[in-house]
């Protein structure tokens, strides 16, 4: 080898740790800067894809009406209110009368199956 060549090998070898240190310090650098731009990317989608979902709910967002008819529900709360009513006042002349029509009823089917009973007996 030529006398160059010797010295340049004795210089390297005498740095080794020197150029070895630069050169991890070199690639941790370049890892983190390519970290750092792998997350400013995702950040940026991220981001994006947001602020799109946000304008698309804001041009989405009108207003859903519902109507509910409830005319049917007024009108058994009426009935209800009433019945209520006439039961604290001592009931009516119509609430005896309708008791007294279910309590015939039943008279007049008690009788006709007692009736129906005897007569097949005998």
């Amino acid at each position: 080898m030529s006398q160059k060549k010797v010295d340049q090998y004795k210089n390297e070898k005498k740095n080794r740790k020197e150029i070895m240190r630069k050169e991890k310090t070199t690639a941790r650098i370049e890892i983190l800067v390519a970290v750092l731009i792998f997350a400013a990317l995702i950040g940026w989608f991220g981001f994006s894809v947001y602020q799109k979902s946000q304008i698309d709910k804001a041009a989405n967002a009108e207003a859903v009406t519902t109507s509910l008819d409830l005319s049917a529900m007024d009108e058994f709360e009426t009935t209800l209110n009433e019945y209520t009513t006439e039961l604290e006042n001592g009931g009516s002349d119509e609430a005896a009368a309708d008791e007294e029509s279910t309590d015939a009823a039943g008279e007049e089917a008690a009788a006709e199956s007692e009736e129906t009973t005897s007569g097949s007996e005998g």
